[in-house]
């Protein structure tokens, strides 16, 4: 992190500090602590922040010969409320990641589509974290996560019309989500997942075929 999100920060790396980068940047050697000689190192840097740099080194806050040197390839991500159709996959990952077989309600999933995610990628992984251990049961309720998630989604009442992600796509990812907690819940076994769901075995494989090809039935 090179700059912190405080109102009116300074940037974390001081002028002095940047200048030491630069150096490091063009030299590729360093020298411990307690050393008297350098050793060359072969590194690659991957530098990142929120921040409008071309200002900061307008203002002179930022070195612009540093800039450039770290300027090679720019990605730019834009921010979740601007690719809403990946919250369905992320909350996916992150309950595999957390291994809760919990089953999320379509009313949590849609105000989560709904919801602008200020703190992107973060807040959702978050909220996910605490709605899997404030909630009870085997589901996760509105009840369970932030009011100032489910509050916004308890106003609009619907979801919002110039939402650029498709049904058939939002009803695919949320029966991949509830087959994955299902096969969580039920330790691989296709039988019991199937039975958890209220299908029969050779409709889960051929849903699991077809949602999740990576799987691979015993």
């Amino acid at each position: 992190m090179l700059f912190r999100r405080d109102r009116g920060a300074q940037p974390e790396l001081s002028l002095e500090l940047q200048v030491k980068l630069l150096r490091f940047l063009e030299e590729r050697s360093v020298r411990k602590v307690g050393s008297r000689s350098y050793e060359r190192i072969d590194v690659r840097v991957i530098a990142s922040t929120n921040r409008d740099i071309d200002e900061m080194v307008r203002r002179g806050e930022f070195r612009e010969d540093l800039y450039y040197r770290l300027r090679k390839a720019v990605i730019a991500i834009p921010p979740l409320r601007e690719r809403k159709e990946d919250i369905p996959v992320l909350v996916r990952h992150f309950m595999k990641e957390l291994n809760c077989p919990k089953l999320i309600t379509p009313d949590v999933m849609a105000a989560f589509m709904e919801y602008d995610w200020p703190g992107n990628v973060r807040e959702l992984k978050n909220c996910l974290e605490s709605a899997v251990i404030l909630s009870e049961g085997e589901t996760i309720t509105l009840e369970s996560i932030p009011e100032n998630i489910s509050g916004d989604f308890h106003l609009t009442g619907r979801r919002s019309e110039n939402r650029k992600v498709s049904l058939k796509f939002f009803l695919n990812e949320y029966e991949r989500l509830l087959i994955e907690s299902a096969l969580r819940k039920a330790e691989e076994s296709k039988s019991k997942a199937a039975k958890l769901l209220g299908i029969s075995r050779q409709s889960l494989l051929y849903k699991v075929k077809k949602l999740s090809p990576e799987r691979t039935a015993p």
